[in-house]
């Protein structure tokens, strides 16, 4: 028997070979047909979601970014409002959700969140230092008041502010510019005394009209006596009165403003957060030109 399979392979070897070879290239083609194929698909679906990752976040993402840039100026207008300011500065914070910041690097997703983490010390700190300035504001003119004929021997002064007085101390922080809070004055109650049964005191109106008329008399545009059928002309003349006592007295009110303003936190946030967001944008347009290369 084995004589006999030994005989057949000496006499069928060429052939056997051949069918072997004919087999092993067979399953070597395959393989490189697999591997070949996987790469392409490997490679298509990377582009696939490269591609996605570029249309459905990437690009929206530097968009958004750009356009709060562009738009988060501060809020001068009088339609405007820091609410919607900073509604503006967190538009971009919608890329940390889940579905979304998957598609963004580790390095990008921490650059956002410190962003976030800005934006919200921001304006903890705009809302803390303006509180600051304003009380701030108010002791520094009761101070001046106090040696106002009416202010001597007061308990008390009160003032009534404008009412975008506020918002007007939060735009000098940003701008870092001082701030004449005195042109915001409307009124001004000096307090004799504050007992509810014989409270006693004495009111004087700063208000617009008034300052209007206040500037008509400082150029001789007219006489008291040309409005004294629309006004009370003693009200006017106190009001004139403390008006002008304000311009002599109140000279060192921006150097006053700078004095309290300058150690205040709310500035020096505002313009790293400028400074992160173009470094975010470079850092993310730089991403999209690596993938679109």
């Amino acid at each position: 028997m084995k004589d006999i399979v030994l005989d057949f392979l000496a006499n069928n070897a060429s052939q056997i070979w051949t069918q072997i070879w004919t087999l092993l290239s067979v399953v070597a083609g395959g393989i490189v047909t697999y591997i070949t194929t996987s790469r392409i698909e490997s490679k298509k679906s990377k582009r696939q979601f490269q591609q996605k990752k570029l249309e459905e976040i990437l690009i929206p993402y530097c968009t958004c970014l750009e356009k709060v840039k562009d738009t988060a100026f501060i809020p001068y207008g009088k339609d405007e409002s820091f609410e919607v300011f900073f509604k503006s500065l967190r538009e971009p914070l919608v890329y940390l959700q889940a579905a979304k910041r998957a598609y963004l690097s580790q390095n990008e997703r921490k650059k956002l969140i410190s962003y976030k983490e800005s934006v919200d010390a921001l304006e903890k700190a705009l809302n803390d230092d303006a509180n600051h300035c304003h009380i701030s504001c108010v002791g520094y003119l009761e101070a001046k008041l106090r040696k106002f004929p009416d202010g001597e021997g007061t308990m008390n002064i009160y003032f009534s502010f404008a009412k975008g007085a506020d918002k007007a101390i939060k735009c000098s922080l940003l701008a870092g510019k001082p701030l004449l809070m005195s042109h915001y004055l409307t009124s001004v109650q000096f307090c004799y005394n504050d007992d509810p049964e014989n409270f006693q005191s004495k009111t004087i109106d700063i208000s617009k009209d008034v300052r209007s008329i206040w500037d008509g008399l400082s150029y001789s545009v007219y006489d008291l006596e040309d409005v004294g059928d629309k006004f009370n002309v003693e009200e006017l003349e106190q009001g004139c009165e403390l008006l002008d006592f304000m311009k002599e007295n109140l000279t060192d009110e921006a150097d006053n403003w700078a004095k309290y303003s300058q150690e205040l936190k709310s500035p020096s946030i505002f313009f790293n957060l400028l400074d992160n967001l173009n470094l975010m944008i470079d850092e993310i347009t730089k991403t999209i030109d690596t993938i679109t290369a």
